[in-house]
């Protein structure tokens, strides 16, 4: 599994069979590019319809014709950019999503991808957990705990765990202990309270790499994350050496947590350079 960094919460993950984007809006390193020269199918995933996460230039891959094209896109997007009407997207697979559901392989029809589960988000459109032939991965879009310090927090903080129990309970039972590469917001905007989400999520889910995304200017919180955690933050290549059987040893959290997750995650990927990547198997 090779995970690309594209920009805020955009991310390119290529499995041996397949390659999944994430949130692309813009792509500075030419990320796309590159995918198209090659011949795996591509299945774009778009959480919601903001700016920062949906850019109408993912559609321009529709138009090849050597290889196959899915977009997995919640209802929002898809009604609100009249998609289905798309010229680009006649030749493709289009998946719409909304929260609760449960996409199986056969529905997928992408080589790589077991099964995809879709849930609420408190602030637009869906966020996504994806069994794949190489791990789960989870990609929170924009759900997240966000504390404006305003009378909406509480609810934030409510919803947002409700969706982690839920996610618990379907990793569960589909006998998942642990997420492989989980994606959450880490936003500077929201101060001394940007890890709350991270915080809150490791309290319900085990997860082998969590990648600070959505930063907004925050290129020092990963690695601020990593040593709030006492776990190591990766930013290189040469860095990850993660097994399968996660045998990392994980230290005990620093001092500055007042609550301990519950589930301290192995280690922290840094990536805020387009174009940045790291490699696993």
């Amino acid at each position: 599994m090779k995970l690309t960094y594209m920009l805020h919460s955009g991310f390119a993950v290529e499995l041996a069979e397949s390659i999944l984007v994430f949130d692309c809006y813009s792509d500075p390193a030419r990320i796309l590019r590159d995918i198209s020269q090659t011949t795996k199918p591509v299945i774009f995933f778009v959480t919601h319809e903001h700016g920062d996460h949906f850019s109408a230039m993912i559609l321009q891959c529709a138009n090849r014709s050597d290889r196959p094209v899915t977009y997995i896109v919640d209802r929002e997007t898809v009604a609100h950019f009249h998609l289905h009407e798309h010229e680009g997207l006649k030749s493709a697979h289009l998946i719409v999503t909304e929260e609760g559901m449960i996409i199986d392989a056969k529905k997928l029809a992408v080589p790589g991808l077991n099964k995809l589960f879709v849930y609420a988000s408190n602030d637009a459109g869906v966020a996504y957990i994806v069994f794949t032939s190489e791990g789960v991965i989870y990609h929170a879009g924009d759900l997240n705990f966000w504390d404006w310090l305003d009378e909406e927090a509480e609810w934030m903080e409510r919803f947002y765990r409700m969706q982690l129990k839920k996610m618990a309970i379907d990793l569960e039972r589909n006998h998942c202990d642990v997420i492989d590469v989980a994606m959450i917001p880490v936003d500077k905007r929201l101060q001394n309270r940007a890890f709350l989400g991270a915080d809150v999520f490791c309290r319900y889910l085990q997860s082998t790499l969590i990648v600070p995304m959505h930063l907004n200017g925050g290129t020092n919180l990963p690695s601020r994350l990593a040593e709030r955690y006492a776990v190591p933050c990766y930013r290189n290549p040469d860095e990850l050496e993660i097994q399968k059987n996660n045998e990392v040893i994980v230290k005990e959290p620093s001092h500055e947590l007042t609550r301990k997750p519950r589930h301290i995650p192995t280690a922290i990927v840094e990536m805020i350079r387009p174009g940045q990547w790291l490699e696993w198997y």
